[in-house]
């Protein structure tokens, strides 16, 4: 290890950032290795290094030192199902990595038994392994859904007992894409802040309570007189509305979305109140998901503050 180290000019720190990607061939795991700190869907894997420095002033991995993580939303089907399969697998004995630009391979026999990564368990197991045979016959990337509608799972069950030939396989794509282009889905949260909006950066602070409220079957505009589908949509950017007055206190709120969040945000968008009355202000925060096969899922997040003084109507925006 230490001649690959200084044939590939590892820097000399303690942390080392890799992505990568895994496969099985047998009883060893295979990881292609890219020098990088951003995942991309060809290595959809983050790995972090520490490492120990020995008294020669060479530096080894040690015990334990390798750290994966990966971001479902950074999987495609084949992939998320490749990750079950290895985390599933009881018998790797040895972990090769191979480095871009080099012909040398670094293998590693494993005295404890790898323990993968972990992953949310599928939705339908059997729907993502059909889906994965799909994208094999058409060489497309299908990336993991969030979740499989029943629109979805009508292509399914039409065709699940088919021969998949080339093109079956394009025709079934076809109709989950299809399917997709109709699907518009929030995926709604709410954040209490103990701090006001205007001391509060809710890209990078830490709020008192945060929890996710489940599903919209629908996109959100801003105001209730803004038609969602006609929005222009920019995926990753995020747009939010300037604080508004609600008469219910913070706690109120967050049982009222608890209740019934689709109700009470429609509720919230035609009440219109002096803020002099105010108990505690809320605002949206819409971040437009990718349109994929799937359809196009928002974050929609309300979040809710202590009432403001400097808060001003109006509606903000911003790009990320």
């Amino acid at each position: 290890m230490p001649d690959v180290i200084e044939e590939l000019k590892v820097p000399e720190e303690s942390t080392v950032e890799w992505i990568g990607n895994w496969s099985l061939a047998g009883d060893t795991l295979e990881f292609e290795v890219e020098f990088g700190s951003e995942p991309t869907p060809e290595h959809p894997i983050h790995v972090e290094i520490n490492w120990e420095k020995t008294d020669n002033d060479i530096h080894e991995f040690g015990e334990g030192q390798f750290n994966f993580n990966v971001d479902p939303d950074d999987l495609s089907v084949e992939q998320y199902l490749d990750l079950l399969d290895i985390q599933d697998s009881g018998d790797i004995r040895r972990v090769e990595f191979e480095f871009p630009n080099s012909d040398e391979m670094y293998q590693q026999r494993l005295e404890e038994p790898f323990e993968g990564i972990d992953l949310p368990e599928p939705e339908d197991r059997d729907i993502l392994e059909f889906v994965r045979r799909v994208g094999l016959a058409t060489d497309t990337r299908i990336p993991l859904p969030e979740f499989i509608t029943e629109k979805h799972r009508e292509v399914y069950d039409e065709y699940k007992d088919c021969g998949l030939d080339s093109n079956t396989a394009k025709e079934i794509l076809s109709g989950l894409q299809e399917r997709g282009e109709k699907v518009r889905r929030s995926l709604v949260g709410v954040a209490v802040w103990e701090d006001d909006f205007s001391d509060v950066d809710v890209d990078e602070d830490e709020p008192a309570h945060a929890e996710d409220l489940g599903e919209l079957r629908a996109i959100m505009g801003l105001s209730e007189s803004q038609d969602a589908d006609d929005m222009e949509r920019f995926p990753g950017e995020v747009r939010w509305t300037q604080p508004e007055p609600t008469e219910y206190t913070s706690d109120e709120l967050l049982d009222k979305l608890r209740e019934g969040y689709g109700k009470t945000i429609g509720e919230l968008q035609r009440t219109e109140m002096d803020r002099e009355a105010a108990e505690s202000e809320f605002s949206h925060r819409i971040r437009f998901g990718e349109e994929t096969l799937w359809g196009a899922f928002d974050t929609h997040v309300i979040d809710i503050f202590p009432v403001s003084e400097d808060s001003s109507d109006g509606e903000g925006s911003s790009e990320e």
